[in-house]
């Protein structure tokens, strides 16, 4: 399948499944590779727990998502491709106050990369969830962690799951 120019949209004009945005401005985005690994979809589950009890809303990344997939229809019931389901995934993190994202997988998901610059371009605060211990040591520089993009772009970094609601509450 060919994308043409022409097929390319703005993002910010996708209509979704998404909450009303509210008033206190609480919306945060999770996206731990867009649910492609079990664990990922255990940790968004659990991050999402944690959020929402702190009266956070909640959406989460679900392109990958197998449950989803299957589940998720258009209004004329067919089921939705993964562009598609990658559209409301932009929208849904886009129109979020915070995002959190994770670097955890072997090599970091190129959608959720792809999340984090169009957040970082928007001056949204990202939280990047990394708890891994790999380094890049380039010739005369200091070990640094493996992805420098995601490193520079984000705007706090958690290293457990447990410290993200309140690295969220101090942004707010």
């Amino acid at each position: 399948m060919a994308i043409e120019p022409n097929d390319f949209i703005n993002p910010l004009s996708i209509e979704s499944n998404s909450p009303k945005k509210p008033k206190n401005g609480r919306t945060i985005f999770v996206d731990f590779a867009g649910g492609m690994y079990e664990w990922s979809r255990d940790y968004t589950k659990r991050l999402s727990g944690m959020l929402t009890k702190k009266g956070f809303i909640v959406q989460t990344g679900k392109r990958h998502d197998p449950n989803h997939q299957s589940n998720l229809h258009s209004v004329e019931r067919t089921p939705l491709n993964p562009y598609r389901l990658g559209e409301i995934d932009l929208h849904a993190a886009l129109t979020s106050d915070v995002l959190v994202l994770s670097a955890d997988a072997v090599e970091t998901d190129s959608g959720t990369a792809a999340i984090q610059g169009a957040a970082k371009a928007l001056n949204k605060e990202v939280v990047l969830y990394y708890s891994g211990n790999i380094q890049t040591n380039a010739r005369d520089r200091a070990p640094t962690m493996r992805n420098l993009m995601l490193l520079y772009s984000a705007s706090r970094i958690a290293t457990k799951i447990d410290e993200i609601p309140g690295i969220i509450e101090a942004t707010m």
